[in-house]
C-alpha cells in the first residue's frame, strides 16, 4: 500500500485483518465479494473444511460468475495436497 498498491481483504476473524484495515485496506464482506472486484487473487486458509467453505460455500469465490479479470490465483494452507483435488 505503501507504493500506492490497493489491497483489499476478507477474513472469517475481522479482527485479524484490523491492522491492515488501519494501514488503508478496503475490507469485504465476503470472500465472493472480495474475488468479484481482484484481478490477483490469494488465499491464505488453514484446513480443508475452511477451504472448502471460502471457496465453495455460500459467499465463496466459486459464487463470483465473472472471473474474467483474474490474472492469478494462488492458494496457502497447511493442509495435505489431496484434501484439495476436488
Amino acid at each position: 500500500m505503501k507504493g500506492g498498491h490497493t489491497l483489499k481483504v476478507w477474513a472469517r476473524r475481522p479482527e485479524s485483518v484490523r491492522p491492515l484495515v488501519d494501514a488503508g485496506a478496503r475490507v469485504f464482506e465476503s470472500p465472493a465479494e472480495l474475488a468479484g472486484s481482484v484481478d490477483v487473487l490469494v488465499t491464505v486458509v488453514a484446513d480443508a473444511p475452511d477451504v472448502q467453505a471460502v471457496m465453495l460455500g455460500e459467499q465463496g469465490v466459486a459464487q463470483v460468475h465473472d472471473r474474467a479479470s483474474w490474472q492469478w490465483i494462488e492458494h496457502h494452507s497447511a493442509g495435505r495436497g489431496a484434501a484439495y483435488r476436488d
